[in-house]
């Protein structure tokens, strides 16, 4: 509305204010510059006031005034920008000013007074009394009036509800306690309305109500109580379950009062112990009791009198398996307070916790207790021990073994949570293995401790062990690297005087690579090296070198020695790419005597390995050694070390010699051009293979260089070429990797190999041929066979050659012939009859026996051997049933000139993981 406001105090224009705003026009100048406006405020109010739709290129202000003249707040904003007050103001008289600075014009007032009846303060709270249902007031905030606190008490405990309904601008609410302690609060964006809950102890709390920010608003609050939830029954009947109740404290937080006043929990244990209950948190005026009862409901334990705000605690030893009721109770009217109820069984502990006082579980029985069976020895027919481990406790058992080799085998069942077993031996305090619920393997004579125990801190559980030692002629895992089914990833096993070496990933952080050493026993599978990773071991006289990684060298040689302790020395042969990103990675490692013959690169750059050789000192670079040099092989018998390379004008893959080889001076490399006689300059060369003193390889002839034939170099130096196909103008051997076998018969010595051989029916056929290396004659073996056939893997065993080889009668299956007997091959197809296959591959001898891998639809891939009728037959189902154990990496550790030595192997029995296994 339009007025024309006074000039002065005096003369100020007469107004009414109050909750809805009103616009009041008016106008300044240089000559008018002063409007006053009086209006009378009767109750605490909220005043807003804004001036606004100032002119541009004008300045006016804003006051505000007292009845006495003095200026209680005011808002001088540069320019034409909206003038605003806001505050809070007791009865009485007021005046708003608008003042001229600057420029002409009209301009517009609004103001408004909301009525404050909630104080802003803890202390100024409006009470809203005791809260026993419901209540509810309208109220105003806003910028003049920034937050409204209501007090409210409740006797009992309750569930309390707010919710806040803003009419005109976003609001919150929020829920404090006593001392103004935010307990929950609501959050969000617009007009709709807000609302909490909570449960609420008996005390004082308040509510608070806030606007959004520069908004103005009036709400309405309403708050209501009801009855809180009770986590306790009322009787026996309704009896709540203890939540959480074993081995480790559980609570539970209630309340209990005029309204409730009592709570029935009840709980089962499954083994017998020492329960402990404590009644806790109960308010200073409040006097509650507990008491125990049994199954039956009969009363075993009662506590109560220790008085207004005083704990209470049962403790009741030797209780047996059972359900069990607990009742919290007040003392008498008017006892009304929240309490915590904290319950714990400890079970009995039968068995030793540490080393020291560890149970014997093998005679002698003197600290076992009554009763406690001997460690069996008898796989069928484990021992069985039942205990519990958790809380800190842990059982360790000791046993002791005589027999030269025991099979032990050890399992828990009946458990709950992360139980796990650790196999130690007396004196070290590194676990042979352990990580999972079983264990199982050869142990060697000495004392052994098998501990049970908690995976982690929060895990406990009752448990049984089954346990027992005993022969066993199937395969044993020789250790668990990687514990659980996580793989070990074993590889590079390498014999190094009858004991085997290998890498296995055991996870450790930082170096998950390990250097094992193994005698097929849990206890003497070792850990002697840790690195990033190895690519590579090679056995020099008992000195283990290892193409290996680790953070500070990148891949280079290293090399283990068996001194310096029980684990040995590790020790750096020579950083040949120095520096932590770049890796030499060491390759092709072949001993020679007390040497090691490599490739390596300085640079780091795989392109261009150059020929190093080490006699435990620093590695050093061949010179004139070629290029792409490959296939690295000693003869012993001549001390002459063989290879594969390429060099620049000459041709590639030529042969080459290093005489002295094992000799601290080992001689220049020879390229061999023009040997033998007739003379013969190898070209193409490749599949060097060492039988006793000779050097066998597949070359052409430079002359020639389509004439693929099989060679051999003699101890004597004599050199030999065997073309089978009786032409020297064609290969009778296509370009790969050479199987050969060299057996002894009849007073001669045949080398046994695969190549076109020159039928006089059949034409050039890929066949099973032998040269009997005493005349030089060529003879196809496999004549009783027609068309392709291709020996594979072949294998001397016991006289004979055993092979593998593909026809579409029989499939791939394993084939054997005599030397001493016809020119024909036996297919031994007895595992798969039929043109299907058991494809077998990996033959190797160990312990007089012939093992293979094979795969059928019973068994899957796995472990077999030859049977005393010369038969193939399953010797080992790692993964039992059609699920193959993918057995890899067959070798013979041991005394193997003799066809002895201990097999080892890489299988997954589908509990372990890839892991390395023996027979």
């Amino acid at each position: 509305m339009a007025i024309d406001a006074g000039n002065t105090r005096r003369t100020a224009r007469r107004i009414n204010v109050g909750p809805n705003p009103r616009v009041f026009r008016d106008s300044l100048s240089s000559s008018d510059r002063d409007d006053f406006f009086r209006f009378v405020v009767r109750a605490r109010s909220s005043f807003d006031g804004e001036v606004f739709n100032i002119p541009r290129n004008s300045n006016f202000n804003f006051q505000l005034q007292n009845a006495n003249g003095r200026v209680i707040a005011r808002s001088t904003r540069p320019g034409n920008q909206p003038e605003n007050i806001n505050l809070n103001l007791d009865p009485g008289t007021y005046f708003a000013r608008v003042f001229w600075r600057r420029g002409q014009g009209a301009y517009r007032m609004r103001l408004s007074l909301n009525p404050d009846t909630a104080g802003e303060t803890l202390d100024t709270a409006r009470d809203l009394g005791n809260l026993t249902s419901s209540t509810g007031v309208d109220e105003y905030i806003g910028r003049s009036d920034p937050a409204d606190i209501y007090r409210f008490t409740i006797d009992e405990r309750l569930t309390v509800g707010a919710t806040l309904t803003p009419f005109s601008a976003g609001a919150e609410i929020s829920l404090l306690d006593a001392s103004g302690n935010v307990l929950t609060g609501t959050s969000g964006s617009g007009t709709e309305a807000r609302s909490l809950q909570r449960v609420l102890d008996p005390g004082t709390y308040f509510v608070r109500t806030t606007p959004v920010p520069g908004g103005n608003t009036r709400y309405n609050l309403t708050l209501n109580a009801g009855p809180a939830p009770d986590q306790g029954g009322n009787d026996f009947g309704s009896a709540s379950a203890f939540p959480g109740f074993g081995f480790f404290p559980a609570s539970v937080q209630e309340y209990v009062g005029n309204s409730d006043p009592v709570d029935y929990y009840t709980f089962t244990t499954t083994i017998g112990g020492d329960l402990k209950i404590d009644l806790t948190n109960i308010a200073p005026t409040a006097d509650l009791n507990i008491t125990l009862f049994d199954q039956f409901q009969q009363i075993l334990a009662f506590q109560g009198g220790a008085g207004p705000g005083g704990n209470e605690q049962i403790i009741f030893n030797n209780a047996a398996p059972g359900q069990y009721f607990v009742l919290v109770q007040t003392a008498g009217p008017g006892n009304n307070s929240t309490y915590r109820l904290t319950a714990v069984l400890t079970p009995e502990d039968k068995f030793g916790d540490t080393f020291a006082d560890a149970t014997s579980i093998t005679d002698p029985l003197s600290t076992s207790p009554a009763g406690l069976a001997p460690l069996s020895n008898d796989l069928d027919n484990p021992s069985i021990y039942q205990d519990f481990v958790g809380a800190g406790d842990v059982d360790v058992f000791r046993f002791t073994l005589t027999e030269p080799k025991n099979f032990f085998a050890t399992r828990l069942k009946d458990f709950t949570g992360n139980i796990t077993l650790q196999l130690f031996q007396a004196g070290n305090p590194t676990p042979l293995s352990g990580g999972g619920s079983a264990l199982r393997g050869a142990l060697g004579p000495g004392t052994y401790f098998l501990r049970v125990l908690a995976g982690g801190p929060t895990d406990a559980s009752t448990y049984t062990l089954e346990a027992a030692f005993g022969e066993r002629e199937s395969g044993i895992i020789v250790r668990d690297v990687n514990p659980g089914a996580l793989d070990a990833n074993a590889n590079f096993l390498t014999d190094v005087n009858g004991v085997l070496f290998f890498a296995g990933t055991d996870g450790t952080p930082g170096a998950p690579v390990g250097l094992w050493r193994s005698e097929g026993t849990l206890n003497t599978t070792v850990k002697v090296g840790s690195f990033t990773n190895i690519t590579g071991i090679a056995n020099v006289n008992g000195t283990v070198y290892i193409a290996g990684s680790t953070t500070q060298t990148g891949v280079e040689l290293w090399k283990w020695q068996p001194t310096g302790g029980s684990l040995g020395t590790l020790s750096l042969v020579g950083d040949i790419a120095p520096g932590p990103g770049l890796s030499s990675s060491p390759t092709n490692l072949t001993a020679a005597g007390n040497n090691l013959f490599f490739l390596a690169t300085p640079t780091g750059n795989p392109v261009g390995r150059q020929l190093y050789f080490s006699n435990g000192g620093a590695p050093v670079a061949i010179a004139n050694a070629g290029d792409s040099i490959q296939n690295l092989v000693y003869v012993q018998a001549t001390d002459t070390l063989y290879y594969v390379a390429n060099r620049t004008g000459v041709g590639t893959r030529l042969l080459f010699r290093i005489n002295n080889a094992s000799t601290a001076n080992p001689s220049d490399p020879v390229l061999l051009e023009n040997i033998g006689s007739p003379s013969f300059s190898p070209r193409f060369v490749d599949s060097l293979k060492v039988v006793g003193g000779d050097l066998f390889f597949v070359a052409s002839e430079a002359v020639n260089t389509e004439n693929r034939e099989l060679r051999r170099i003699a101890a004597n130096g004599t050199v030999f070429t065997y073309d089978v196909d009786g032409d020297l103008n064609q290969a009778s051997i296509a370009s790969g990797n050479l199987s050969l076998a060299v057996v002894e018969s009849g007073g001669n010595r045949y080398v046994y190999f695969s190549a076109s051989f020159e039928d006089p029916v059949e034409g050039l056929v890929p066949s099973l041929t032998r040269v009997n290396l005493t005349n030089g004659t060529a003879e196809r073996v496999s004549t009783n066979v027609s068309g392709t056939f291709t020996a594979n893997n072949l294998t001397v065993f016991e006289g004979k050659v055993y092979f593998t080889a593909t026809t579409s009668a029989v499939g791939t299956e394993l084939w054997v012939t005599d030397p001493a007997g016809a020119l024909e091959v036996t297919a031994l197809d007895n595992l798969v009859p039929g043109a299907d296959s058991s494809s077998p591959a990996n033959l190797v001898v160990a312990g007089g026996t012939l093992y293979f891998t094979a795969e059928t639809n019973a068994t899957g891939r796995e472990l077999y051997r030859l049977d005393s009728n010369g038969l193939p037959e399953l010797a080992l189902d790692i993964n039992p049933g059609p699920t193959s154990s993918n057995l890899n990496n067959l070798i013979a550790a041991g005394n193997l000139s003799a066809g002895l030595g201990q097999l080892f192997f890489v299988a997954d029995d589908g509990v372990n993981g890839r892991e390395v296994w023996t027979v």
